[in-house]
């Protein structure tokens, strides 16, 4: 007998509340995990649940700080009991709330990759290989959240530019030229591993027999990929043409100015200064708070990808110019063989990941080949199973990213990745799979 409760957390110490659904409240609750194995996107996983509950803080015309505080992105927890044992599934975040009907409420929360979309990062530049544990530590660290990262990845090394985005852009960017998959895992934290292709001979954890699915469902064939191309970057220094990066008139007050490509040799004129509360005693060399350091030079501080002045009264001409690096790209192209005369292109082109550099692109080309070589969509209708281990922890046997066999048509199998799990959770643990792979025989 398994039942679940959402937990809103709002606000923090003494003034913190904890709000309890039990599944006397709960009306319906959705949970849908999915992933993409290569990171060509970095899918977002939601939680949306729908309530009654007659509490007027819920009220929707209630203007007070309890109502306030459900705009921003609160923690919300899903606890499954099973054999009268509570376990914590999983930390969301608040995205969004509506009232369609008096006393009854719809909540949507998304996980980390989700929270991630929210937060914005300045960008970087890695002249020279650096570990994948350092560029995600410059990346992440600022925003709040935690990672870890498979053994098999700690000697993998990245360079190049990374553009002002948001952390889920920028995380899809590194994955994708690290080889990886993103999967969350705790609350603010991400986990990257290799990506793992049936294609390749990456072999299935476990089957899932036909006594475990309540029907038998479709099988799709994915159209073939014909074209794949992949654009590497890198970048040089010149010292022949000089760009005006920024040139405006700018009004008393807090400013980051942040680059959209690399420069070098930068040189600012007009009016700004660096706040007081930032200036070390040989007015220098700065760390901000997130441990990143900055230069001071003359007025003005340099981040990584930015610069930051506070402008007095009356304001004044701000003018900031540089030498950009020289990007040099190289396309990498594979075209699948075998095609008949009459086959429609169907082309992927990768134009814009500047992480990819000449030294992998070949690596993400191939990469990219084999996924799309999986062209075998099985879906599948069961149920959640769930096991405790005498260290009192719950097993759950599905997990997005993981490969699993499972019967087909004809008598034959399928082995793939799952990319997609949608758990009805108040509707008995009905679970549909969507898994994609290769077939595996019979």
């Amino acid at each position: 007998n398994v039942s679940f409760e959402i937990e809103l957390t709002i606000g923090e110490g003494e003034e913190q509340e904890i709000v309890l659904f039990t599944p006397a409240d709960i009306l319906s609750a959705t949970l849908v995990e999915q992933v993409d194995p290569i990171s060509l996107t970095l899918p977002i996983s939601e939680l949306n649940f729908k309530v009654y509950t007659t509490d007027p803080r819920f009220g929707i015309y209630a203007e007070n700080e309890f109502s306030q505080s459900l705009t921003l992105r609160l923690p919300v927890r899903l606890y499954l009991t099973y054999q009268l044992q509570r376990f914590l599934m999983g930390t969301y975040y608040l995205d969004s709330w509506k009232s369609p009907a008096h006393y009854r409420y719809e909540f949507k929360a998304v996980d980390t990759i989700g929270l991630m979309d929210s937060i914005t990062y300045d960008g970087s530049y890695w002249a020279n290989d650096t570990s994948l544990q350092l560029v995600l530590a410059d990346v992440l660290e600022p925003g709040g959240i935690s990672f870890s990262i498979s053994d098999e990845l700690a000697e993998f090394k990245l360079r190049g530019f990374l553009p002002p985005g948001t952390l889920r852009e920028s995380i899809q960017q590194i994955a994708l030229a690290a080889g990886s998959i993103v999967l969350c895992y705790g609350d603010k934290s991400i986990y990257l591993e290799p990506v793992k292709l049936p294609y390749r001979g990456e072999p299935a954890i476990y089957t899932i027999s036909d006594e475990e699915r309540l029907e038998q469902q479709e099988i799709n064939i994915k159209q073939i990929i014909t074209d794949i191309e992949v654009n590497s970057h890198e970048y040089v220094g010149q010292n022949e043409r000089i760009e005006t990066i920024f040139q405006n008139y700018l009004e008393p007050g807090e400013y980051k100015i942040r680059f959209t490509k690399p420069y070098y040799n930068i040189e600012v004129t007009g009016i700004g200064y660096p706040q007081d509360n930032l200036a070390t005693e040989d007015g220098f060399w700065l760390i901000t708070e997130d441990g990143i350091e900055l230069i001071v030079s003359e007025e003005y501080v340099y981040g990584p990808n930015y610069i930051y002045l506070y402008v007095y009264e009356p304001g004044g001409e701000v003018t900031i110019t540089g030498y950009p690096m020289v990007e040099y790209r190289q396309t990498y192209s594979f075209r699948e063989s075998g095609l008949s005369p009459y086959q429609t292109a169907n082309s992927i082109k990768i134009e814009n990941a500047t992480l990819v550099n000449t030294s992998i692109a070949s690596n993400v080309l191939a990469l990219l080949r084999d996924y799309y070589r999986q062209r075998y969509e099985q879906k599948a209708r069961t149920i959640e199973s769930y096991m405790i281990t005498p260290e009192d922890e719950l097993l759950v046997k599905f997990h997005p990213g993981e490969v699993a066999r499972i019967s087909a048509t004809d008598g034959k199998f399928i082995r793939g990745a799952i990319e997609q799990i949608d758990y009805d959770l108040a509707g008995g643990m009905l679970t549909k799979l969507r898994i994609v792979g290769v077939e595996d025989g019979n």
